[in-house]
């Protein structure tokens, strides 16, 4: 419910829904990526940016889901870092990548020869 009122607009309401939904998963890496977005498209870069690093700690250790990560960078309007955990979640084979095509949370990349390039390869494997 937390991401889809964080696509409907509703990103305080997602926070708050999503924000239930690590404690009721345990934090597992996923909610904590849908959390960091709700809080970046809520103007809360600060927050956002805290899970992320949570994220990045726990990729060292383990595993960070990079697609999940990629949404999150590209609510804060880093495309670059955005292109790079998509880079990084297509060399790990992340299930999330066969949505790719059609994910509307990466609208704004559309246009980019970098996504273009990069949903090609992912189409290709």
């Amino acid at each position: 419910m937390g991401m889809a009122d964080a696509e409907r607009g509703r990103a305080k309401d997602a926070v708050a829904m999503l924000q239930h939904a690590v404690t009721l998963s345990d934090a597992t890496a996923m909610s904590l990526a849908a959390l960091a977005r709700a809080h970046a498209l809520n103007h809360e870069p600060d927050s956002a940016r805290a899970i992320i690093d949570s994220l990045e700690r726990r990729a060292i250790a383990g595993y960070a889901p990079r697609h999940g990560l990629a949404r999150v960078y590209l609510a804060l309007g880093n495309h670059t870092a955005a292109l790079a955990a998509l880079v990084r979640a297509l060399e790990q084979r992340e299930h999330s990548m066969v949505f790719l095509a059609i994910d509307p949370q990466f609208k704004a990349l559309r246009k980019d020869p970098a996504f273009a390039a990069l949903l090609a390869e992912a189409e290709s494997e």
